[in-house]
């Protein structure tokens, strides 16, 4: 994800803090076909009953011969959700979506892409990221949301349901 800050100046000379936000894609589905079934299910996936929590175990079934290690299969779906999960809230406000809690929606959204997105992200970050609960460190706290817009509530749905004590 890269991010341009700029002002912009309406017509009545009012100054507004903006910022261009684009994200850089691959054709994933051709190159990681196993890992794109994962993004498309969590994506897509409109099952009455919520779906089970990902565990990093489970990507040691899936082939990639990109990725060995399940931790970077794991980190590599987690990206594109981020990505394009902010991607679609950024095209809602730009088509006038809007609600009372919209605008923290956007900001978890693409909090997850640009943290997930960062090129430097270690095993350990990426893995304190996934394994966050409310009540750990205060810097996963800040990942941890467990709304709509963090891509924590698709990916760990039985997780964020317990946290909002619905189940």
């Amino acid at each position: 994800m890269n991010e341009n800050f700029r002002k912009h100046t309406t017509v009545t000379g009012y100054k507004l803090d903006m910022v261009d936000v684009t994200f850089e894609a691959n054709d994933f589905g051709r190159e990681h076909p196993a890992l794109m079934e994962v993004v498309r299910d969590v994506m897509f996936n409109q099952e009455a009953e919520p779906r089970a929590d990902l565990t990093i175990e489970q990507f040691a079934a899936l082939d990639d011969r990109f990725f060995g290690v399940d931790w970077q299969k794991a980190r590599y779906v987690a990206e594109n959700i981020a990505c394009l999960w902010a991607a679609e809230h950024l095209v809602g406000w730009g088509e006038g979506y809007r609600s009372d809690d919209g605008f923290d929606y956007l900001n978890a959204a693409l909090d997850n892409a640009r943290f997930l997105t960062n090129i430097d992200l270690t095993e350990e970050e990426f893995l304190k990221w996934w394994n966050a609960t409310p009540e750990g460190d205060d810097d996963a706290d800040i990942l941890f949301g467990a709304t709509d817009g963090e891509i924590r509530f698709m990916m760990f749905p039985h997780r964020c349901m317990a946290y909002l004590g619905e189940v």
